[in-house]
């Protein structure tokens, strides 16, 4: 299992690294229009797709990311994007992910936004509670938490808007619902469902909107 785990965990971040290369290479010479930074805060819950979507206790979470731009046209534009995220669940795992997003984003005149994407990425998960040991002496002792990493991959859909004005920096605020299946989650399930509920803002230079 560990060495399956090893394997998979090589191959995901591998493969994130390759998507990013465009972005890394193409960058410099104006392939992509602009790179926003995204930042987000976001609740987190386990179940199907718009169900129980906000539990209490809240599970709240924080992500930060950037986007690259596909396409020029003003009204519906083509994304890939990068997040990086972190949120505890309280009775679940503390938990950092890393994904990639394929974003379809249209936009109206009056800068109303609605958007689909699609997902994949890795997440790594820590428990909630200290992590116990059998010593040689018969008795527990507290032991180092590695963690436990596994396939992200899933949909989303949000709507937003686009601030427009003479400033310097521009901002565009957004709701935004990911949904993510984890794979493989235990012995006794091979899959595990997440909903997560973001609301934040992209912040860019108004001369890049």
């Amino acid at each position: 299992m560990k060495q399956y785990m090893t394997k998979t965990i090589k191959q995901v971040l591998w493969g994130l690294v390759f998507l990013a290369i465009p972005s890394s290479i193409f960058g410099q010479d104006g392939f992509f229009e602009r790179h926003p930074i995204s930042i987000s805060i976001f609740t987190h819950s386990i179940g199907l797709p718009f169900r129980k979507v906000i539990q209490k206790p809240l599970n709240m979470g924080i992500a930060i990311g950037t986007e690259f731009n596909y396409s020029s046209n003003k009204s519906k534009t083509l994304h890939q994007g990068i997040q990086l995220g972190f949120y505890v669940h309280k009775h679940l795992s503390s938990s950092v992910y890393i994904k990639t997003e394929f974003i379809s984003r249209v936009q109206n005149k009056a800068g109303l936004i609605g958007e689909t994407s699609l997902a994949f990425g890795y997440i790594h998960n820590f428990k909630p509670t200290p992590v116990l040991k059998l010593s040689k002496e018969g008795t527990y002792k507290r032991a180092k938490d590695k963690g436990i990493g596994a396939i992200i991959y899933g949909a989303s859909m949000g709507a937003g808007y686009n601030t427009k004005g003479d400033y310097k920096f521009g901002t565009s605020p957004f709701l935004k619902y990911n949904y993510l299946i984890e794979t493989p989650y235990s012995r006794d399930f091979k899959s595990l469902p997440h909903s997560f509920l973001h609301l934040g803002s992209r912040i860019y230079s108004s001369d890049e909107n």
